[in-house]
C-alpha cells in the first residue's frame, strides 16, 4: 500500500521525537561513559543496538552505520563511539520535517479541561474483552490516575461526552465500532482533538501503525504489553497534552 505523505510526515514526525529523547539520553550518558562506568557503557551498546534497528526504515543509514558501530564497540573505542552518535543524531534531527502538528493547515486542539488541585487523572479504558478489561483496572490500580471502563467504541464515545476524562487507551479490533473509528472521531471533533488517545492492538501490522497515525492517534503500542511501559507512555502523553 503506498504511503500518503501525510502518514510520511506523522511517521518522521514520531521518529524525530524519539530521536530527541536519544539525544538527551546519550548527553545524558556521555561523562558516564567517559569516566568508564560499566551501566553506562552497557546502556550506550544497547542504545546502539535500537537505533540500528530502526534508522534504515526512516532512511538514516549513516545513523543506522553509526549506531551499528557503537553497538560492537570496544570499550576503548565508545568514547569516541559516543560522540560519533551524537553527531549522527544531530544531523538525523536536522533533516528532519517539522511536526505535522505544528503546520499552520491544522487546526490548534481545544483546551483541556482543568483539573482540581489534588485530582488524579482520570483515563478511560476500552475493550469488548473482561479479560482485558480486569487487567487493565489491575495495571491501573494503586498508580496515580483513576480509572473508567467502557465495552465499546459507542460507550466510549458516550463517556468522553460527559467531558471528564483526561485521556483513552482504547482496543483497536473491537465489533461495532473499532479503535480506529473512534480515534478518527474523537480527532475529528473540535471539542475532543487535544484528547490524547493511546490505542492497543495484539497485531504486528505496519499498515495499521500507518492507518492508526493517519487519523491522529497519540500512540500506537503492542499488546500483550508491560505493565510499566503503558503506565509510562500514558504519563508521557499526559504530560505532552497539559504541557
Amino acid at each position: 500500500m503506498a504511503v500518503s505523505a501525510k502518514v510520511r510526515e506523522r511517521l518522521a514526525a514520531r521518529y524525530a521525537k524519539h530521536t530527541r529523547e536519544r539525544l538527551e539520553e546519550l548527553r545524558t550518558l556521555l561523562p558516564h561513559i567517559r569516566a568508564g562506568e560499566p551501566d553506562a557503557c552497557r546502556l550506550l551498546r544497547r542504545m546502539g543496538h535500537s537505533i540500528h534497528g530502526s534508522a534504515a526504515s526512516y532512511g538514516f543509514d549513516e545513523l543506522g552505520r553509526v549506531a551499528q558501530e557503537v553497538e560492537h564497540a570496544s570499550d576503548d573505542a565508545l568514547v569516541s563511539g559516543a560522540i560519533a552518535l551524537e553527531r549522527a543524531l544531530v544531523l538525523a534531527l536536522g533533516d528532519e520535517p517539522p511536526p505535522a502538528a505544528a503546520a499552520p493547515s491544522e487546526p490548534a486542539p481545544a483546551p483541556r479541561r482543568k483539573r482540581k488541585e489534588g485530582e488524579k487523572p482520570l483515563i478511560l479504558a476500552v475493550d469488548d474483552e473482561q479479560d482485558m478489561r480486569t487487567l487493565l483496572s489491575l495495571v491501573f490500580r494503586g498508580a496515580a490516575y483513576e480509572l473508567a471502563l467502557a465495552r465499546s467504541g459507542k460507550e466510549c464515545l458516550e463517556r468522553v461526552a460527559q467531558g471528564d476524562i483526561d485521556l483513552v487507551v482504547v482496543d483497536a479490533l473491537m465489533p461495532g465500532m473499532d479503535g480506529f473509528e473512534v480515534v478518527e472521531r474523537l480527532k475529528q471533533d473540535e471539542a475532543t482533538r487535544g484528547l490524547p488517545v493511546l490505542l492497543l492492538t495484539g497485531l504486528e501490522d505496519e499498515e495499521l501503525t500507518q492507518r492508526a497515525f493517519a487519523l491522529g492517534v497519540d500512540d500506537f503500542m503492542q499488546k500483550p504489553f508491560r505493565p510499566r511501559k503503558l503506565l509510562e507512555t500514558v504519563g508521557r502523553l499526559l504530560s505532552e497534552a497539559e504541557g
